[in-house]
């Protein structure tokens, strides 16, 4: 699915990532719910003019594939066809995030400057698949900081997704 309409506040926060991304040709496999945007190129971000372009796509719970290898096969395709596709001016630089609880992944939903609370009893934790930059594969959690993740700015969303 080629994605041509982003959320209102791409344009209002980000007029030139906003622009980037019209031309990109983002093209984003069935499982991706939502779009996340951070790093230099996101909110509160001075990018250089070779700044790649940090997206996180936020996949479906229903989608996900609940044992391996399935589960890796899916989130390897879901980057593979943004990637294969992309034709931005700058690198992307991608991300899949999955739930790993039943929280729907608020944590990534409209805009947000920090980590917000985690309502869930075990603490905030997803997982994250990547496939770029001499990395492929499940990323540890132990090397996930959310504070150098923040801020973040959801982009789009599939119709009929949850509320952000």
């Amino acid at each position: 699915m080629l994605i041509t309409t982003f959320a209102p506040g791409l344009t209002q926060y980000l007029p030139n990532t906003a622009a980037l991304l019209d031309t990109a040709n983002l093209v984003l496999h069935p499982a991706v719910e939502r779009l996340v945007l951070s790093g230099s190129r996101g909110i509160g971000g001075t990018p250089r003019p070779e700044s790649d372009l940090d997206v996180s796509l936020i996949i479906a719970a229903t989608a996900l594939p609940a044992a391996e290898p399935a589960r890796e096969q899916l989130l390897r395709s879901v980057l593979e066809v943004t990637l294969s596709r992309w034709q931005g001016a700058v690198e992307c630089d991608l991300a899949a995030i999955f739930p790993v609880h039943t929280c729907g992944l608020r944590c990534f939903a409209g805009l947000q400057h920090a980590p917000p609370p985690c309502a869930h009893p075990a603490g905030c934790r997803f997982g994250i698949f990547k496939l770029q930059k001499g990395f492929e594969g499940y990323v540890p959690w132990e090397g996930v900081d959310l504070k150098r993740l923040y801020p973040i700015l959801e982009i789009w969303q599939r119709a009929g997704g949850p509320p952000s």
